[in-house]
């Protein structure tokens, strides 16, 4: 046999190409025949290419080594052609060495078949993972499904003809690999004793080479195969360090390898290497510079989730490089401070995770470790980055979830959540509102956390161990040898203090409810609703805040807050029909018992809801009604009234309407309820509104009760008010009645009205004949006489005004459903010709036409007669009119004859013009602050109805923004809001006196205000833009107006000036209004506008373009410093050629500001030679030409930007007396100083 030929390892494949000496060294000669090679014989390179003798060889050999050198160039079918020739070769190479006795020569064909297989499987997985990433997705996703797509003989012809790297060719490579690797490395048979590097270095270059396609890795059987490969890589010790370092690299290039190589690192740990390859892999990344580690935020983002995915399998190798690790949180890339933190956790995890051999038993190395990775968790709470404190937050919820959190921690880390929740991030505060949940959910204190009942139990303990200490002693419950009553005590301690920050928290969450982001929202709801099942104490008021979210505009808003009350109604008793009923009853008892008008409206929209969702079904309406009748037992009387406003609420939208006998019987119970409980009554009137027709007779006897109980009033002397305002509700129901259920609701009204003006007139005789009596008697005290005189006429105007507007609303609801029927009735013939159905059209329009008028001119009638002085509702219009001009009147009265007249005002158009003027007489008068809040709303209905009308007062109701009395103020923020965002008023200069509401010292008047600007932000983008000239102007000459609620308002108005062109607009309105005002204060104002405007490139060229405005006025500090703070704030998102610009701009203000302190100084200089020229005339013209000459030299030295010498001082014409160094003079030197050392700072600064 011929000589074998050693064959010694390259470390690169194209080393043979360069290495004369070796034998297995390709030549040009080589290369020629290879490209002259047109048809080869397969077969018997098959047989030769893997043999170490060159003579027999070399051929077949250098044909293999080309082929796969020039790969990437090989047409379609040479691929497939090196493809069969390398896969036979090997398999040829294994056969023949079965015959093989010699080790050497069986060492040098391993060595060759295993350099060739693996460079072929590297070479063609670059070339594909080239071609892959110079695809599309799309594109990548066809190829891959055309791989795992059914194949018929016709595509089976064609992939033989194409070459195709698919699963099946890969997998046949890799068997081969590994065969290989058994032989070169065999666990039973006698090894070959093959130690060299390079052949490792060839089995791992294959797995790199795999680990960086993330499809090929998703096949879990090329994934082992791969995973065999490496085994032996990291099995040789000497070898280790290079392939951490290997696989590091391809962590830190490829962002899929992170999970593949963390898996890897898990299954040779768990198997093989008793978990010492993750102890060195942390440690190497420990290792790395964190200054390095910055600089490439890819690599650190990587590396992190690497870090995320290992600790994630297994904490093994954390202990050991701690203190390693917590150097790195230091980093300045947050990817890494988070996988650490990450790491930390699941160590903690872990430790928790351990069995336990007592309780309590724990090592005291283990107890402290423990204890020092909870302070860094909780330190890096306050990271300074927004993602590594949301990290760290889900960290700690983790181990909560997992109860490795010990008990004396929760109070504390309830308090950093407390902290969080404040946190401007929204990520941020949605994991702390997360891991409040949890904090809650796995609280060890029990499942009700009252703070009354912890509190009681701690101070029964305090009180047998006085000697303890006091509560604000942190808790050490991990100590041992403590008595039982001790640890109770401190248990205790830590219930308070957990208890006290849950309730801070709820309150937080209860703003949170309507932040602006609707993540925030929602998991502050869903956190509401866990707190409530926990009987939190402040928990009530926060279901209450979540009402008005019903009405939200989001739509995952309402549905969430929907769903948070089902959760709180029916509970875990959604099967079970009484108990849901019974629960859905006390939770909307609940809910309805002292909420304010508004929240009783969203209580009627979630009702509305719950009946869409049949969770009010007949048998919870049975069940409200045997509340309110008193029927179950243990009901208390003050439940009676919210059970009857659930009903009121239910009613109208309801399918079926109640029974008669639920009916009759409310009805007999109301006329016991007039004269005992009058707010009973009013709901009461309310539900038979939605009843069917009630008789006439019925309502008499009613109404008649109502009008006797006017007379009750002078019983109680003292409380006549509150008396006087249960009746005028009860009137305003029983009215509401009248019209919703009597078929002649109009006479049913009349005939009241008469009763009244009755009894009216009876006390006006009664008063007269007790009017001598009643001077004997004290002024201040009224008669009862006199009190049944004023609630009769109070009754009398509500009355009044009450039927009008029903009156009115009766019809325009009767023409409106006669024009509804007319057009209904309108038809046309289709048999008749095309002329007479044109005719007949003609005339029905001509009809329609005269009936309309007809109907405008009867509704017109109505409105007049409603409004007439002969009629029964306008009789006492000028009695109203003369009350409400009176000076210090009955305010009740007063208020009640202004709702009368507004309503009469509201029928009638003319009417309205002829008393509007007595309305704003009242308004601008010093009337009580109730009657003007009235007139307000009034005013409000008004300009709804006529606002043509009410235009030129615009500016008078506008005024009332300003008043003196906080319900005024909230009145007219209101109705000013709702008439300007449905387009019903104009604001014409009186933006900057809404404005001002903005920093009004009433909280409820500042949210409206605010409510307002955010509305109008998102009707019109280009609201805010168009106002702010206009008020900036006006709040700047205010001189009232303080600098710290100037920048308030700005700041807030600014906030929403978020386009380009918008910027570079008020850029140049602004910058030109520097020289309408003569005023510093205006000045400085403008500048901090233009300091909170964001900059871009092009709006910093337009504020340097408008230098000719404002560069007179840089002479002032402020001005100047804030226009510098623009051009900081401006460098930092330039890029390297517009910073020249910058400078540029910079020298400009600094020449500006030079320019005019010049002048200063020559007019100062000037004017103190003036004053201190005492001299004879003879030595005026030398003592001016010494002037001249001191002023130019002085020029000179400003001009050389060098400080002023003291010896120069000396020169100075001027006496240095008292008088000149008087506090005047030290002011502006004062001022040159402070200029000078500005330009300084800024000359060192460039």
């Amino acid at each position: 046999m011929d000589a074998v030929a050693l064959f010694k390892i390259p470390l690169h494949l194209e080393d043979l190409l360069k290495e004369e000496s070796e034998e297995y060294h390709i030549t040009e000669e080589d290369v020629e025949k290879y490209e002259a090679a047109a048809n080869v014989d397969e077969d018997e390179i098959s047989r030769l290419w893997f043999l170490p003798v060159p003579n027999v060889s070399h051929d077949a050999w250098c044909y293999v080594y080309l082929g796969i050198y020039h790969f990437r160039t090989l047409e379609d079918q040479q691929k497939e052609r090196l493809y069969r020739i390398v896969t036979r070769g090997v398999e040829n190479a294994l056969d023949y060495l079965r015959d093989i006795q010699d080790t050497d020569l069986a060492k040098n064909l391993l060595k060759v078949t295993t350099f060739v297989l693996t460079h072929f499987i590297v070479e063609v997985q670059k070339s594909y993972l080239d071609e892959t990433r110079e695809q599309s997705p799309e594109e990548v996703t066809k190829t891959q499904a055309s791989n795992v797509a059914k194949k018929t003989k016709q595509t089976k012809r064609k992939e033989s003809e194409e070459w195709n790297w698919n699963a099946d060719k890969i997998g046949v490579t890799l068997d081969w690999t590994i065969r290989l690797l058994e032989k070169c490395f065999p666990q039973e048979e006698p090894a070959y004793d093959i130690t060299d590097k390079e052949l490792i270095s060839l089995f791992a270059r294959v797995g790199y080479v795999f680990i960086e396609d993330n499809s090929t890795c998703r096949n879990r059987e090329l994934k082992d195969t791969i995973f065999a490969i490496l085994k032996v890589a990291f099995e040789t010790l000497h070898f280790r360090p290079s392939a951490i370092a290997a696989l590091l690299h391809l962590v830190r290039k490829y962002e899929h390898a992170a999970t593949l190589v963390a898996e890897l690192i898990y299954y040779l740990d768990s198997h093989f290497l008793n978990w010492s390859l993750g102890a060195e892999v942390i440690r190497e990344i420990s290792q790395y510079d964190p200054v390095e580690l910055s600089k490439a935020p890819a690599n650190s983002k990587n590396i992190a989730t690497f870090l995320c995915e290992l600790t994630d399998r297994s904490s093994a190798g954390i202990k050991e490089n701690l203190s390693l690790l917590v150097d790195q949180l230091d980093c300045e890339s947050y990817f890494v401070r988070n996988s650490i933190v990450h790491a930390f956790g699941r160590y903690l995890l872990s430790l928790s995770l351990e069995p336990k051999l007592e309780e309590g038993k724990e090592s005291e190395s283990v107890v402290e470790l423990k204890n020092s990775l909870f302070d860094i968790l909780l330190k890096r709470v306050d990271d300074v980055h927004a993602f590594s404190r949301s990290k760290v937050l889900q960290v700690w919820q983790t181990l909560v979830e997992n109860r490795a959190v010990p008990l004396s921690l929760f109070p504390v880390l309830m308090h950093r959540v407390v902290e969080r929740l404040r946190d401007k991030s929204s990520i941020v505060r949605k994991n702390s509102i997360v891991l409040f949940e949890s904090l809650l959910s796995k609280n060890p204190f029990g499942p009700s956390l009252v703070l009354a009942i912890f509190e009681n139990k701690l101070k029964s303990y305090q009180g047998k161990n006085a000697q303890t200490g006091n509560l604000t002693e942190a808790p050490k419950l991990a100590a041992t040898g403590t008595s039982d009553s001790e640890k109770a005590m401190e248990f205790y301690q830590c219930a308070v203090k957990f208890i006290v920050h849950v309730c801070e928290a709820i309150e937080i969450l209860s703003s949170l409810v309507w932040s602006r982001s609707s993540l925030d929202v929602q998991e502050a709801i869903s956190c509401i609703v866990t707190a409530r099942k926990f009987e939190v104490d402040n928990t009530n008021a926060a279901v209450r805040s979540m009402l008005g979210l019903v009405f939200s505009r989001d739509g995952n808003i309402r549905s969430s807050v929907i769903d948070a009350y089902v959760r709180l109604f029916v509970g875990e008793n959604e099967k079970d029909p009484l108990r849901r009923s019974m629960d859905v009853i006390r939770g909307l008892i609940q809910l309805v018992s002292g909420a304010t008008v508004g929240e009783v409206a969203c209580v009627q929209k979630l009702l509305e809801e719950l009946i869409m969702k049949k969770l009010l079904d007949n048998r919870t309406i049975q069940m409200l009604w045997d509340i309110v009748f008193e029927k179950v037992p243990g009901v208390q009387k003050k439940q009676k009234k919210p059970a009857l406003l659930v009903l009121t609420l239910v009613a109208p939208n309801l399918q079926v309407s109640f029974s008669e006998q639920w009916t009759e019987r409310l009805l007999e119970e109301m006329k016991s309820w007039i004269l005992e409980e009058p707010e009973l009554c009013c709901l009461g009137f309310r539900v038979l509104q939605h009843s069917p027709a009630i008789s006439k007779k019925v309502l008499k006897e009613l109404g008649s009760e109502l009008m006797s109980s006017l007379d009750r009033g002078a019983e109680a002397p003292s409380d006549w008010n509150r008396f006087l305002t249960g009746r005028l509700c009860l009137l305003e129901e029983f009215i509401n009645t009248i019209y919703g259920c009597d078929e002649e609701p109009s006479s049913t009204a009349a005939f009241f009205l008469k009763c009244l003006y009755e009894q009216l007139h009876s006390c006006f005789v009664e008063f007269s004949s007790n009017e001598g009596a009643q001077n004997d008697q004290d002024e201040d005290a009224l008669e009862p006489h006199s009190i049944k005189t004023l609630c009769i006429l109070a009754s009398l105007f509500h009355f009044s005004g009450h039927v009008a507007l029903n009156e009115l609303a009766y019809w325009e609801g009767y023409i409106r459903r006669y024009k509804a029927s007319m057009a209904k009735t309108t038809q046309v013939d289709e048999t008749s010709t095309k002329d007479d159905r044109d005719e007949m059209i003609c005339e029905q329009q001509e009809d329609m036409h005269a009936n309309e008028r007809y109907l405008d001119e009867l509704l017109t009638h109505a409105k007049q007669e409603i409004t007439s002085r002969q009629g029964v509702i306008g009789k006492i219009a000028p009695l109203a009119v003369g009350i409400i001009l009176q000076k210090h009147f009955y305010p009740m009265i007063k208020a009640c004859a202004v709702s009368y007249l507004t309503k009469l005002m509201c029928v009638d158009e003319r009417f309205c013009e002829q008393h509007l003027q007595v309305l704003f007489t009242v308004l601008a008068s010093e009337e009580p602050a109730a009657v003007r809040a009235d007139i307000v709303i009034a005013l409000c209905d008004l300009t709804v109805r006529y606002p043509n009308l009410i235009e030129p007062w615009s500016s008078q109701i506008f005024r009332c923004l300003q008043d003196r009395t906080v319900e005024v103020r909230r009145n007219t923020i209101m109705c000013i809001t709702f008439l300007v965002l449905n387009d019903m008023m104009k604001v014409r200069g009186q933006m900057s006196e809404i404005v001002l509401c903005l920093v009004d010292p009433d909280s409820q008047v500042n949210k409206m205000c605010h409510s307002f600007f955010f509305e109008m932000s998102n009707k019109g983008k280009s609201f805010i833009y168009n106002i702010l000239p206009e008020v900036i102007s006006n709040l700047s000459s205010m001189s009232n107006l303080s600098e710290e609620h100037f920048k308030t308002i700005m700041s807030f108005l600014f906030s929403f000036i978020d386009k380009e062109r918008h910027t570079e607009g008020l850029v140049e309105r602004i910058c030109q209004r520097f020289r309408l005002s003569n005023e510093p204060s205006c000045w400085r104002n403008l500048s901090y506008c233009l300091n909170l405007l964001s900059y871009s490139e092009r709006t910093i060229g337009k504020l340097a373009n408008m230098i000719k405005y404002y560069g007179d006025k840089l002479h002032d500090a402020v001005v100047f410093q804030t226009f510098c703070s623009i051009i900081s704030k401006a460098r930092k998102f330039s890029k390297a050629e517009f910073r020249a610009f910058l400078d540029e701009f910079e020298e400009k203000l600094i020449e500006c500001q030079r320019k005019h302190d010049e002048q200063d100084e020559n007019e100062d200089f000037t004017e103190r030679q003036s004053s201190a020229d005492k001299t004879p005339p003879k030595q005026e013209k030398r003592n001016v030409k010494k002037q001249v000459r001191i002023v130019e030299e002085s020029s000179d030295e400003e001009q050389s930007d060098e400080p002023v010498a003291p010896k120069q001082l000396k020169e100075c014409p001027i006496p240095m007396t008292d008088d000149y160094l008087s506090t005047e003079g030290e002011e502006e030197l004062s001022q040159q100083v402070k200029r000078l050392s500005i330009r300084q700072a800024l000359r060192q600064r460039k």
